[in-house]
């Protein structure tokens, strides 16, 4: 279905024929691709009754559906008109129609992609169960371990994620079933205690919990599992407010980041250009490498409280959201943290400015460097959306000389509570390398008559 719905959602945004077939035909594709939209929707959403029974768990995924909802419109936001304006650069000398078309062809290309994606995923699940349990004979398995201790001692290590489950049967289990329909048998219950946070743990729980259920269906009588009030998933508010904190805010940080660096450095090096003031800029005794670095500085500096603005509104708005029945605490994190956290936002400002810098000295106008972010813009958003991929980190020293990319790593570590100093010290060093190499290749090209004036 998902293929169908890039043919009908194009042809919204595209003008064949005269103005009334061309309305037809947009009227058409508005009908056709929104219920073939409806149906996928449908589907997905379904599907969180076919990943687990448990309320808790429901709630949970319905909370991580409805965060990348909301990222995915704040990334269309700010994506959109950018494309939009790109592709009205690209063919300015034809009908403005062809822009609308291909940002549109775009948009449903990346929404099927990632539909495929999640299909992949997700597949097995809608298996018929004796093919799951099959699978499951091979594919899984429950050790047992650290037997005859204090229960505190086990919960303070599944808090801790060192210890995935600690189950409690009540006490002549087994007889209570047996003689569950005697009259004055207590039903037996199971307790499992788990941590929401730990993936080993979580798939654990659900694994644990679908045995349980599928031999209380195979039996006469009934026994409950994580049955009265007490709490049974110990993650603590810490770990629900580092695992949500860590899919949101890097993405969203490298993006407004990059926003914002590719809406000031057009109008202060293409505009300039553009109005003619670059030249009496040039002749004015100052050195060239001068020059460029006190652009990089001086953007740099509004690209940084830009985004310190925006980083304390999106802390002080996480509180007021919700993800199931997990709490949001953002005074979780110390000094150190922001502290590592504002190192390295500098270097990765330092990268992103230098870069859209030299895009803008290429440039013949704010119009034409506009247009050209636009594929930088995708990929700071494929590197910014990879952090919500890879929640544990990594341990490969290469990923943190990668541009960009080391970034999202080491701010996934500082709200997972996983910062390494190493890894940021690695990120800083190799950011502020490549920020070198730029401003020499900025400088070069303020040397360059021909492509600064």
């Amino acid at each position: 279905m998902p293929p169908f719905v890039v043919a009908f959602f194009v042809l919204m945004f595209t003008k064949i024929g005269s103005d009334p077939v061309a309305a037809l035909l947009c009227g058409l594709g508005y009908v056709l691709s929104h219920a073939i939209w409806n149906i996928c929707w449908t589907a997905n959403r379904t599907l969180v009754g076919e990943l687990t029974d448990d309320p808790e768990e429901r709630a949970f995924l319905s909370g991580r559906i409805s965060a990348g909802s909301s990222a995915g419109k704040i990334l269309a936001s700010y994506f959109v008109p950018v494309l939009n304006l790109f592709f009205l650069g690209i063919f300015a000398s034809s009908t403005g129609v062809i822009g609308y078309t291909m940002t549109a062809l775009i948009a449903s290309v990346t929404f099927t992609v990632c539909y495929l994606i999640h299909f992949a995923i997700t597949k097995g699940y809608d298996e018929p169960k004796e093919v799951l349990d099959e699978n499951a004979k091979h594919a899984k398995s429950i050790s047992f371990k650290e037997k005859n201790k204090p229960q505190n001692y086990y919960m303070n290590k599944i808090r801790d994620k060192n210890l995935d489950l600690y189950i409690d049967f009540d006490k002549n289990f087994e007889d209570n079933i047996l003689n569950g329909t005697e009259k004055g048998v207590q039903v037996p219950s199971v307790s499992i205690y788990y941590n929401s946070q730990s993936n080993s743990s979580n798939t654990g729980y659900m694994l644990l919990s679908s045995i349980l259920n599928e031999y209380k269906d195979c039996i006469r009588n009934v026994f409950y599992v994580n049955s009265g009030n007490d709490l049974y998933d110990l993650a603590t508010t810490k770990d629900s407010t580092g695992q949500f904190v860590s899919m949101i805010l890097p993405m969203l940080l490298i993006t407004m980041l990059f926003s914002i660096c590719a809406s000031v450095a057009p109008d202060s090096i293409a505009g300039e250009k553009e109005r003619g003031t670059m030249a009496t800029l040039l002749v004015t005794p100052i050195k060239r490498e001068q020059l460029a670095i006190g652009k990089i500085l001086g953007l740099s500096i509004i690209v940084v409280l830009g985004g310190i603005s925006s980083f304390i509104g999106a802390m002080l708005s996480l509180p007021f959201l919700s993800i199931g029945q997990d709490e949001i605490d953002t005074s979780v994190y110390s000094i150190n943290d922001y502290l590592e956290l504002f190192i390295i936002v500098i270097s990765t400002v330092l990268i992103m400015i230098s870069l859209t810098a030299i895009v803008s000295v290429l440039a013949r106008s704010i119009k034409e460097a506009s247009s050209s972010m636009a594929p930088l813009t995708i990929l700071v958003a494929l590197v910014g959306i990879s952090g919500m991929y890879n929640q544990n980190g990594s341990n490969r020293l290469i990923h943190y000389i990668i541009p960009l990319y080391n970034s999202a790593q080491c701010m996934n570590e500082i709200f997972l509570f996983n910062g390494n100093i190493n890894h940021v010290i690695i990120t800083v060093i190799s950011n502020l390398l490549y920020t070198i190499i730029l401003v020499y290749i900025l400088s070069k090209l303020f040397k360059n008559e021909k492509i600064i004036l």
